[in-house]
């Protein structure tokens, strides 16, 4: 997990990790000790990012499956489809 820094480049995202296995730990910390709350939270934290990732791929390719699935071709404004020629939402006039 990347992302931009400043001057354009790119770097490991800090953050990203500190923010999914802190919050794990902080909402653990009231757990009874027999529940083991560091394995729970290391857990939780995995889960966050892998939720996170596959939200990303979801993000980046599912315009593309729709398309597919759908059948849409991308004309100018417009949008051929099975049944004909349709505007897209949003599209300059």
């Amino acid at each position: 997990m990347r992302t931009g820094t400043d001057r354009g480049g790119r770097t490991f995202a800090t953050w990203r990790f500190g923010s999914a296995y802190g919050a794990a730990f902080l909402s653990n910390t009231w757990y009874p000790d027999r529940r083991d709350p560091v394995r729970l939270a290391l857990t939780q934290g995995t889960l966050i990012l892998g939720f996170d990732a596959a939200s990303n791929l979801g993000a980046e390719f599912w315009p593309d499956f729709r398309a597919r699935i759908f059948h849409r071709r991308r004309l100018g404004n417009s949008v051929r489809t099975l049944s004909g020629l349709s505007k897209v939402p949003g599209g300059k006039p």
